[in-house]
């Protein structure tokens, strides 16, 4: 195994069980399934992000990741979006995601509404001339 990877997956699990400590007051698990998902994690990223990236997770305050309690099946399964979210300095959170959500229904209303404004104004000027 590449030397470059078992350092950078030694300090993302290193930074990650700090992390997890700090909000838990426990150690998390570690087995092999656990330990592959740390492989899988760090193989997404820049190797130099993932223990970065990893105390961000635990730090989240997404609600599905706090009702999971932070397990790293979940940081494996959304890594990319994860160090996007780091790189951005913007935790997305499941109100945050509401809110982007509704913001872009407006925006298509109102653009559509233009739409049909500028439609209604072409047609009457047509109708003058």
């Amino acid at each position: 195994v590449d030397s470059a990877l078992q350092n950078a997956c030694r300090e993302t699990w290193k930074s990650y069980c700090m992390a997890f400590f700090k909000r838990y007051g426990t150690e998390p698990v570690r087995n092999a399934g656990v330990s592959s998902m740390v492989i899988q994690f760090v193989k997404k990223i820049p190797h130099d992000e993932a223990p970065m990236v990893a105390a961000f997770f635990v730090a989240h305050n997404d609600k599905f990741y706090v009702q999971k309690t932070h397990p790293v099946s979940l940081m494996s399964k959304d890594a990319e979006g994860l160090r996007t979210q780091w790189a951005t300095g913007r935790a997305i959170t499941s109100t945050r995601a509401h809110q982007v959500d509704r913001s872009q229904a407006n925006a298509s209303c109102a653009t559509e509404a233009m739409e049909i404004y500028n439609k209604m104004k072409v047609e009457k000027n047509a109708e003058i001339i």
